[in-house]
């Protein structure tokens, strides 16, 4: 199914508005936030006195809680986005996301040039106007009292392409964190003998903590307290395995996986020790529903339940299987107790009671998608599943 895209540059707005999440930010201490969305790396660095990074974006399917963590966190600006490498579970939402929110900077590998032909990420990046700053290995960048040291393989496998990953050493005060994309043991064998000082108190563990990855020489060296594994059984039974797992508990490293209730875990460094935040989003009850939709007339149709008028305006929805967005225009409002029917197709005509999209059509002959709802803070509100 193909679903028209919604214009995301006026949402990147919505991020600014008030949350009743609190915003624990504070200057003195650096936090990365390991969020929380199964086989994918997506993770928001805050830089004290400097602003927000993303290391990696996550699947496209990820989108909504990212966005959804954003706004917890009140980002509106991205100082910069760190690519690994391109794979889709790595790169998928850099487009959604640079047109949600102001985006300076977008960081990648110049000598990665296979990982990236699925993504087109640098074509993606220099047609938005964005910096594209291709990096080569052996940079330190430095940010205020936060630095961050980039590594790149001198030789590009073409054969293997988590083994082009870029590895970044973030280093605050006495603690460090050491982010390795989708590194296996070959990449690793070649990191180790080049980097000599590589301990860190943060190991965010090379392909989703599988066992072609993490090897005792690695541990060995890194020395890390905490060990970060992108995936969890239901999603990719290959991260949670015995024998990472008891090479892990042997070094004393404690472990998260992507599961749980918490949409993110933060590490927080404040230059001398790390700590542990878990973040939860609050669940909310939603009068608005989806009740279904037509194919033939290309309709979808949602109801107020509640006693009063809602208004919708900015409200998404998301197609399940295509991955794609729309958005309710402004000045919608459903009344107490209504149905509104959303057309959703060129040439269409008003008729009582729907309202028209005058866009291309959303619904494809297709009976069995299915349909999200949310509101404009990504709140998810309601799912809709198509008929058997």
């Amino acid at each position: 199914m193909k679903w028209l895209k919604v214009g995301w540059v006026c949402l990147f707005l919505l991020l600014t508005g008030c949350t009743s999440v609190e915003n624990t930010t504070s200057k003195e201490q650096l936090k990365i936030s390991f969020i929380n969305i199964g086989k994918g790396d997506a993770f928001l660095i805050d830089i004290p006195n400097e602003g927000y990074y993303l290391c990696d974006t996550g699947k496209r399917q990820d989108f909504a809680k990212i966005a959804r963590f954003l706004k917890m966190k009140h980002v509106d600006e991205l100082k910069g986005i760190f690519l690994s490498h391109g794979h889709l579970d790595h790169a998928g939402n850099v487009e959604t996301i640079i047109d949600l929110i102001p985006t300076k900077k977008v960081y990648v590998s110049k000598k990665d040039v296979v990982s990236y032909r699925k993504s087109k990420v640098q074509d993606i990046v220099t047609k938005k106007g964005i910096d594209l700053i291709y990096l080569n290995g052996g940079e330190n960048l430095k940010f205020r009292d936060t630095s961050i040291q980039i590594w790149i393989p001198s030789h590009v496998d073409k054969v293997n392409e988590n083994n082009n990953s870029m590895v970044m050493k973030i280093n605050y005060g006495d603690t460090s964190f050491l982010m390795c994309g989708d590194m296996e043991k070959e990449e690793e064998a070649n990191f180790l003998f080049e980097n000599k000082n590589i301990k860190s108190d943060v190991l965010k563990l090379g392909h989703h903590g599988e066992k072609d990855a993490t090897s005792i020489a690695l541990l060995e060296k890194v020395k890390p307290r905490y060990g970060i594994i992108t995936g969890n059984k239901k999603e990719n039974p290959e991260s949670v395995n015995k024998t990472i797992k008891s090479r892990l508990d042997a070094y004393g490293v404690s472990t998260f996986y992507s599961e749980g209730e918490q949409i993110a875990i933060d590490f927080i460094s404040n230059k001398k020790n790390i700590s542990l935040e878990y973040i939860y989003d609050k669940e909310i009850e939603s009068n608005i529903k989806i009740n279904g939709y037509d194919v033939n007339k290309q309709m979808i149709t949602l109801s107020n339940e509640s006693n009063q008028n809602i208004n919708v305006s900015n409200y998404l929805i998301r197609s399940k299987k295509g991955e794609e967005w729309f958005q309710i225009p402004l000045n919608t409002t459903i009344p107490s107790k209504t149905k509104l029917e959303i057309c959703c197709q060129n040439n269409s005509k008003p008729t009582d009671g729907c309202m028209i999209w005058k866009q291309n059509h959303v619904w494809d002959n297709d009976d069995k998608e299915e349909a999200v709802l949310y509101d404009q803070e990504f709140h998810k509100l309601d799912e809709f599943k198509g008929e058997e």
